[in-house]
């Protein structure tokens, strides 16, 4: 799926709006679901080094969500900030077992909960990673800064 985004130079930035809406039509093609992404600034970018990240954190959302909590719609809302990028990542599938619960990244880093893979490449870019689980889905809320992942 990381085949998505364009083939161009590194130093090329992604346009969020329609490079990840491609990735993300994709996605759902393969994992039968459907997906929806909204982007705040419309024309915002990011490096092409940071897409490549932030393209494989989609792919495994929308496979997990689709393979552990049977979801059939997967919502992305990206906002670029001055300094950060921040995700909002939803679905509407079963969520985790238990009841309703809600975990900051440094919890779900202790008690080696959540997706590890996401936590652990979200760790690297040295963003921060919210989890919250219920009857109605997972949410997943991360932030990246932009100076780090340049």
């Amino acid at each position: 799926m990381q085949d998505a985004l364009p083939k161009t130079d590194t130093k090329q930035d992604i346009l969020l709006s329609r490079d990840f809406d491609q990735l993300l039509n994709e996605t759902a093609r393969h994992w039968d679901c459907q997906t929806s992404l909204s982007v705040t600034p419309e024309d915002a970018k990011v490096s092409k080094k940071l897409g490549i990240q932030i393209s494989f954190i989609l792919t495994e959302a929308v496979a997990n969500a689709v393979r552990h909590g049977g979801a059939n719609q997967v919502d992305v809302l990206m906002r670029k900030q001055e300094c950060e990028l921040d995700i909002e990542i939803r679905d509407n599938g079963c969520g985790f077992a238990g009841p309703p619960a809600k975990y900051e990244h440094r919890d779900l880093v202790l008690l080696n909960i959540g997706p590890a893979s996401l936590r652990d490449r979200i760790s690297e870019l040295g963003g921060s990673l919210t989890l919250s689980s219920s009857l109605a889905g997972v949410e997943l809320k991360l932030s990246v800064p932009l100076m780090n992942a340049n």
